[in-house]
């Protein structure tokens, strides 16, 4: 097994090498499970109000490259709260190309 390495330390090494051109600042996110730990850095752009992550008591959904046309697909006008995991349960019972 690999050692334990704290998320804020890898976060604020990100920082230091992805620190957005503009300078707006990032929002960071620790995602820990029994398998791994993700550190996410996020800047979203001006206007966007679709959250890039969600999750719920039974998991969670991160969108690096967040589906434009899933709430279409998938019937919800505005994504909305819980969106992602829908889509992602959704896809996972019936596989489509977003």
């Amino acid at each position: 097994m690999g050692e334990t390495v704290d998320a804020a330390s890898v976060a604020a090494k990100l920082h230091g090498g992805f620190a957005p051109v503009d300078g707006s600042p990032l929002s960071q996110r620790a995602i820990r499970c029994a398998a791994a730990s993700l550190v996410v850095l996020e800047i979203l752009g001006r206007g966007w109000r679709l959250a890039p992550f969600d999750e719920d008591d039974r998991g969670w959904a991160l969108a690096a490259d967040y589906p434009v046309n899933g709430p279409r697909v998938m019937g919800v006008p505005d994504g909305g709260d819980g969106f992602l995991l829908s889509l992602c349960r959704g896809l996972q019972a019936e596989p489509r190309q977003l």
